[in-house]
This record gives C-alpha cells, structure tokens and sequence, in this order.
C-alpha cells in the first residue's frame, strides 16, 4: 500500500510539473542589422539616412529629415563676456550661445533600401 502511495505520488508530481511549463517557445532576440548599425556613406551621388521609430510612416520622415541635416545646416552663435570689480572682488562672465538649424526639404526622388521590424520598431 505504501508502495502504491509512493507511486501515485510521483505519478502526480510529474503530471503538475509537465501541466506547469508551457510549450511556448522563448523568442530569441532579434539581431540589428548591420545595415542599421554601420549605415552607408554619402558620396558625390548619393545621400543617406536612417532613423528608428514604432511607425513606420514617422521612420521614413526621420530618415528624411537625417538626409535635410547632411545637406545643409546652419549654425549661428554669438558670444558675450563681461567683467565686473568691486574692491577685492573680480568677476568674469562669459556667455556663448550657438544654435544649430536645418532648412527642410521635399525628397521627390528618394528610394528606401533596407526596412525591418525589430519588436514592434521599424
């Protein structure tokens, strides 16, 4: 009877145990192409651009505006300083206040050669 017990236990135990896990499969991660990660580079005919978003319309407008700010940026700055001395005191104040811009452009003519969705990332 003991023996019978000792069985049914076991019998038991492996029954929860298998019921427990789950027969879905861990996903791996996916790897980032190297396309993304070393992106190619402008040249006299060619400009490029990338970008991440989790739409694929704002990637695409991203990737674009990564192309405007290659082509051309503006860059302002101006710098002020001021001294002051009161007896033993002395102050020095310097300011500098660069601002950078770019000018937006329509790309008519533009090809996309890579996209991929990582987890919901395009």
């Amino acid at each position: 009877m003991i023996k019978m017990s000792k069985l049914i236990l076991l019998i038991s135990s492996i029954l929860l145990i298998s019921a427990c896990t789950s027969n879905k499969q861990l996903q791996k991660p996916k790897k980032i192409p190297t396309w993304f990660m070393n992106p190619s580079v402008n040249n006299s005919n060619y400009i490029y651009g990338s970008s991440e978003s989790f739409n694929l319309k704002e990637a695409k407008l991203q990737a674009l505006a990564d192309m405007s700010e290659k082509l051309i940026v503006q860059v302002n700055s101006s710098f002020s300083s001021s001294t002051s001395s009161n007896g033993n005191l002395y102050s020095k104040e310097l300011k500098r206040d660069i601002k950078q811009s770019s000018k937006k452009i329509q790309f008519n003519n533009y090809e996309i050669e890579h996209v991929k969705n990582i987890n919901d990332t395009y």
